[in-house]
């Protein structure tokens, strides 16, 4: 159906401050589609989509700090063509930069 919820399996971030996820499922991105990843507090942090396809997704982020827990929302993506936009947060643990 149109309403598949659009499920990660992954996410993790590397040393350097790239978040990586992946999908469960293809998915398609509208044109309102949009990533934020924010600390526990809410406090947004520096992030660009720097690899887009079917079932992954590349983050590239400024000003994390070590070993702590961001949250990141991707808006606008669909589990199919013409299903309906979602918006979806998951989490992942810093591993490098200070």
């Amino acid at each position: 159906s149109v309403t598949d919820a659009v499920a990660i399996v992954d996410a993790n971030c590397t040393p350097k401050g790239t978040i990586k996820i992946t999908f469960a499922e293809r998915v398609y991105y509208a044109s309102g589609f949009s990533v934020s990843v924010s600390d526990e507090n809410g406090s947004s942090i520096e992030s660009t989509v720097t690899y887009k396809e079917r079932k992954r997704l590349f983050i590239d982020t400024d000003g994390m700090k070590k070993s702590t827990t961001y949250y990141v929302t991707i808006s606008g993506i669909k589990s199919a063509e013409n299903g309906n936009e979602q918006s979806i947060r998951t989490t992942v643990t810093s591993k490098g930069k200070s």
